[in-house]
């Protein structure tokens, strides 16, 4: 598409009241423009924005739609797909279009007391300056965010929760970032949980003196409940330690599992493969590869981020795929 084609499109869900504008490197040359309403709720950098805002759509339009409600612009620091090219004509490519974004800009905020968050850690380090220099209200500060691609969904989401912790613009009236409000939420919650497993030894005790005969059960029982105890304390502390890479809990029939760690599914929709596909390519994988071994079989795949496993599932997919996650864009 042309420059004008991807304004377009964009135009269609900008806010008449903006509150914050993010300002990506460039549209994919896959196509999967994130103002393209016909896109697909996987895409990496839409669905970790609908994530920041706490916001579950049904459509991509419906998503665009909340985004353009809460006051956010995404705008492109160039539009010419530049995810292809090496690190070095990217920049040039960036830098040559800069007065055209200086003019989007400007013809968006008038009042250049609107916050910028800069996103990839190349358009960071080279727009800042610029930006800054032309009275731009910045808010990185010299900090740089990952694209949320190729492991670095959970370097995205915390830097861009540290970078917001001053800032209202995700709030719902309650005065604190959605972000922050669900970190407490979740500490709560284990707090809850740990206060739980005290009451089942409790109840192990009170047992044991009713009923000799259940003094074996109770005691390899309680010796569980020790343990649980023990791993909720190590996440409790881990989330005083830092809670923006810590354990996130999902209610209401989502998924439970520690930040840090990455399904099959994930590295599925982010590879663009079918799901069913990839998980067949696993278990051949694994046949002869013993950082699979470990597998058990009709569960989900699942490995940290880092991990031997980990490197193994994303080796089949980029196999399987060419080489390169669905939206073209490097971390």
């Amino acid at each position: 598409m042309q420059r004008s084609e991807y304004l377009a499109l964009r135009s269609r869900f900008e806010s008449e009241s903006i509150r914050l504008v993010i300002v990506a490197e460039s549209p994919p040359a896959s196509g999967k423009y994130f103002y393209n309403p016909a896109g697909a709720l996987s895409e990496p950098l839409f669905a970790a924005l609908m994530q920041q805002l706490d916001f579950a759509p049904d459509t991509k339009e419906s998503g665009l739609r909340e985004f353009q409600r809460r006051g956010l612009v995404l705008v492109d620091a160039t539009y010419e797909p530049v995810n292809a090219l090496s690190g070095a004509v990217r920049d040039r490519v960036i830098m040559r279009d800069y007065f055209n974004l200086r003019d989007d800009l400007r013809a968006l905020l008038p009042d250049h007391s609107v916050p910028l968050i800069l996103l990839k850690a190349n358009v960071c380090r080279l727009l800042e300056p610029q930006l800054t220099e032309d009275r731009f209200n910045v808010l990185n500060k010299g900090r740089a965010i990952y694209f949320p691609s190729h492991g670095r969904q959970l370097d995205f989401h915390r830097q861009f929760c540290e970078i917001l912790k001053s800032v209202e613009t995700f709030s719902d009236g309650s005065g604190a970032p959605t972000a922050q409000r669900d970190l407490e939420a979740e500490n709560s919650l284990l707090a809850d949980i740990k206060s739980f497993g005290k009451d089942i030894k409790s109840f192990g005790n009170d047992f044991i003196s009713f009923s000799k005969d259940g003094v074996s059960f109770i005691k390899s029982f309680s010796k569980e409940i020790i343990t649980m105890s023990k791993e909720i304390k190590s996440l409790v502390d881990e989330w005083r330690t830092d809670p923006s890479s810590s354990v996130r809990i999902y209610l209401n029939g989502r998924r439970l599992f520690p930040r840090g760690l990455i399904v099959d599914n994930d590295i599925a929709d982010s590879y663009g493969l079918d799901r069913n596909a990839y998980r067949a390519g696993l278990y051949n994988q694994a046949k002869n590869d013993p950082r699979l071994s470990s597998h058990a079989r009709n569960a989900p795949w699942r490995a940290f981020v880092g991990s031997d496993a980990y490197h193994a599932m994303i080796e089949v997919a980029e196999r399987m795929s060419g080489g390169d996650p669905s939206d073209g864009s490097p971390p």
